[in-house]
């Protein structure tokens, strides 16, 4: 199939069955090594976006993670030290924020 068409009817797919606000697909790169995202849904706005890069590099927790080959199921991906560095550069408002009394 097109891939054009293909990953964003699945990320809106997922995002919906989900009920998730974010949702994206990333392909492994070998040179240099990393990974690609080819499609980033964002529920809320309707939007696709694709092509952001993230060098292995730059994020050694994560891509160990990644080549360990173990599932990463990080409840709190800003704490987790899998995932926490290649989060630290997110806004605060794509955090969950605990519930106010």
């Amino acid at each position: 199939g097109d891939e054009k068409v293909i990953y964003p009817a699945i990320t809106e797919m997922v995002a919906k069955a989900l009920g998730v606000e974010r949702i994206s697909i990333w392909l492994f790169e070998e040179e240099p090594e990393g990974i690609r995202c080819i499609d980033l849904y964002e529920m809320s706005n309707n939007r696709h976006s694709d092509d952001n890069f993230l060098a292995a590099s730059d994020y050694p927790n994560y891509f160990r993670a990644l080549h360990e080959g173990t599932i990463i199921d990080a409840r709190d991906a800003h704490v987790d030290t899998r995932t926490r560095d290649i989060l630290a550069p997110c806004p605060t408002p794509l955090r969950k924020q605990p519930e106010q009394r």
